[in-house]
Order: structure tokens, then sequence, then C-alpha cells
């Protein structure tokens, strides 16, 4: 079962397409670091369709403006299924946002290693998740229980 994430406040989107080469898949709210270009000709045979980065979880030392947040849209095509079952699969184009000052997401709780409380700031834990403590990137300004999954509110830095 996936996670599921919010945004809560992204005054100014600057939203990207990237493309997923994860082979597990990507959850939404993962924090990723662009590396480069991908080749996306999805629909074309030799030219790309779209600009696309390539992009890996972001490691601890990841530069801040190198940065997106995984916010990919839900689409399922079964209607048995929810937002807690999606995951971009390897090789889908996914949606990210560049983490910029004032944005605030609801991610899980299980997103942030060590122990939240509201104040207390949060940096890269290294595998695409936080961690309480390092650099910080942000700030926990509210833990609550958001649609059945317990969460952590970040306004970032």
């Amino acid at each position: 079962m996936a996670y599921i994430m919010n945004m809560d406040r992204c005054v100014n989107p600057r939203p990207v397409s990237f493309l997923c080469e994860e082979e597990a898949g990507l959850q939404r709210g993962l924090v990723l670091e662009i590396v480069g270009m991908a080749k996306n000709n999805v629909w074309l045979n030799d030219e790309d369709d779209y600009e696309a980065y390539k992009v890996q979880l972001a490691g601890a030392s990841a530069e801040k403006h190198n940065l997106l947040i995984h916010t990919s849209v839900p689409n399922q095509y079964d209607e048995r299924l929810t937002e807690r079952d999606y995951v971009l699969a390897k090789g889908q184009i996914g949606r990210g946002h560049y983490i910029t000052t004032g944005d605030e997401y609801t991610l899980p709780v299980d997103m942030v290693a060590g122990e939240v409380a509201v104040g207390v700031e949060v940096g890269l834990a290294g595998n695409g998740k936080l961690s309480v403590g390092g650099e910080a990137i942000g700030e926990v300004v509210k833990v609550y229980n958001f649609n059945d999954q317990e969460s952590v509110m970040i306004r970032f830095y």
C-alpha cells in the first residue's frame, strides 16, 4: 500500500516532468534530485517530445535548487484502486514541483526519520525522505491524522 500526500500551500508552483528510473517505482511525496535531462521519446520515433528530467532519490548532500517533491496525480484505471495504491512505475513520466520557500506539504510521518514534533527542523535523509536534524530545509508545522494516515505538515525554507 502506498502513502498519500497533499500540497497544502504552493503559492508559486513550478511543476516539471521527470522520468521514473527506480525499479520499485516512486511514491508521491518523495524528495527527488535532478541529475540531468531524460530521453523521453514516448510519442515520436527519434526526438524528445518535451522537456523531462532525469532524477534520483535525493541524497543528504543534494543542492536545494535541484530538489523536487514528487506530486504526480494518481491516475488509476481500475475502480477497485485508490490513491493509496498509486506508485509511479519505472519508465513512466511523472510530475514534480521544485521545493521553494514557504511551500507546505502534508507527508506521511514514515517519510520523516526521527522523533517529529511541531517546530522540529528537518533535513534530507539520503533516501528521498526527510530526517530530523541535519542541514535544515524545512520545519514541522503540524502533526495530525490526514485521511486515516499519521501525517506531518512540513513548511520548506
